[in-house]
């Protein structure tokens, strides 16, 4: 070992060497991250008919329609009206009273 090496020229390369062992684990969970975005993901929806899970899927399809029709700019209709009220006040506490 030679004489003129100080603590401090050691302190450097040990930070230099972190920084490249820090740099190389990004890089490589930057690519795997990359080719996870190359693969398609397929989602696939389960529920059980006659429970709360069907009322939800019911009204959360009707929220999507209703949010599809009911922004139809400043000229509504009062069809349209009377969809979105019909809307606001469905329940399944209300079903079959109405």
């Amino acid at each position: 070992m030679k004489q003129g090496l100080t603590p401090t020229r050691d302190a450097g390369l040990l930070a230099i060497a972190v920084f490249k062992l820090f740099k190389g684990v990004v890089l490589i969970a930057l690519g795997l991250g990359a080719v996870r975005l190359l693969n398609p993901v397929t989602v696939h929806r389960l529920f059980y008919p006659g429970t709360v899970e069907e009322v939800i899927d019911q009204r959360s399809h009707r929220k999507r329609q209703i949010a599809g029709t009911a922004v139809i700019g400043t000229e509504g209709t009062g069809e349209d009206l009377a969809d979105v009220m019909a809307a606001l006040n469905m329940s399944p506490m209300l079903k079959g009273k109405s």
